[in-house]
């Protein structure tokens, strides 16, 4: 599996990622049909993180989601390409609404090292797979609200060699205030913000990964997010891989109308160990553990999130386009003050890569 799409060390292949070539005119067609049911229960405070619909009610609740994903990659010429990626659900899939446009932009490719994208494109920011075909998981984890909905504007990017790649970012806003939860088709915003990505690749261990973003949003609210992410795939171990992530997030909140009614900053943490494993099938083990710490100003303590999460995927044909997958999530939230809740979450997902 592959983890999110960066632009910059993808060059003038961006637009046609995750796509592919429809006999040999310029138009690409990929994507992804997922399908999940799972269920999940908020055993003491009876908050359940994995199921909007629950609520803040008790019980086990059951969870059936349905998406599908169409990528459509363009090739005009050697210098420009545009990709497209569409998405349709059934109303309860990744907080997106039933029709929603994830992906809309154009490539130019100045140079065999220069290139500038413009449109509507996923964030640099987080290590976690933004599609479901590039997750080590069923689920994204706790560690997703702190990255940033999609964002609309340009990136240059610059690839001097084959090992480092810089985007260089100025957008429409970076969704800071608003969320990953505000992922509509709109990302209005009278402010434009600068965010920076660095990719640097070590042959034969893996990809370090640096970013920063500043969102400005007036003399009275700003935000700033800086994160440092690798992933180690040594060729010593073979089927090893690591993962891991630290972010920081910091409000400047004077009008106290932010995500933390004032000041504070919010602190994420992952570390993922994935290994191939002999089970006479394509299948490897995932067991993931992330960390989220609210800290706000307003408020008396801080609120800490922590969730441990073990997976099997497996591909039971023997094709790396159909993954059979089962997830057991088990997450515990701190307030500070009160019980803590903690709540489970166990799914089984089919998913079939396009074409």
């Amino acid at each position: 599996m592959s983890l999110r799409t960066i632009v910059p060390t993808l060059g003038f292949l961006v637009f046609t990622a995750g796509v592919a070539s429809a006999a040999d005119s310029g138009l690409n067609i990929g994507g992804f049909v997922d399908t999940i049911a799972s269920a999940s229960d908020a055993k003491d405070a009876g908050v359940n993180p994995f199921n909007a619909v629950a609520g803040s009610t008790s019980g086990v609740y059951y969870d059936m989601q349905a998406a599908v994903e169409l990528r459509l990659g363009y090739k005009l010429n050697d210098k420009v390409g545009a990709k497209a990626d569409v998405e349709w659900n059934n109303g309860t899939y990744n907080g997106h609404p039933t029709q929603y446009l994830e992906q809309a932009f154009v490539n130019y490719n100045f140079t065999d090292t220069v290139s500038l994208t413009g449109g509507k494109f996923t964030s640099y920011a987080g290590w976690v797979s933004a599609d479901a075909d590039g997750l080590y998981r069923i689920n994204q984890g706790p560690i997703y609200t702190l990255y940033q909905p999609e964002l609309v504007g340009g990136a240059l990017n610059i690839a001097p060699n084959k090992q480092l790649g810089i985007s260089l970012f100025l957008v429409n806003g970076l969704g800071l205030y608003s969320g990953i939860a505000d992922s509509s088709n709109d990302n209005p915003d009278k402010y434009l913000s600068p965010a920076v990505d660095i990719v640097y690749t070590v042959d034969g261990l893996g990809t370090l990964n640096f970013e920063f973003g500043y969102d400005y949003h007036g003399s009275d609210q700003a935000a700033w997010e800086a994160g440092l992410n690798a992933t180690i795939k040594p060729k010593a171990a073979e089927g090893l891989t690591l993962g891991a992530e630290v972010l920081y997030l910091d409000y400047a909140d004077d009008l106290a109308t932010g995500p933390l009614a004032g000041d504070g900053n919010r602190i994420g943490a992952l570390l993922m160990v994935n290994h191939t494993i002999p089970l006479g099938v394509p299948a490897s083990v995932t067991v993931m553990g992330q960390y989220v710490s609210t800290d706000a100003d307003a408020a008396t303590d801080k609120v800490n999130t922590e969730e441990v999460s073990v997976a099997l995927l497996t591909n039971p044909t023997g094709d790396s386009k159909f993954g059979f997958n089962a997830e057991l999530a088990y997450q515990t939230t701190d307030p500070g003050v009160g019980d803590s809740n903690d709540s489970w979450w166990a799914g089984i997902e089919m998913i079939a890569v396009i074409p």
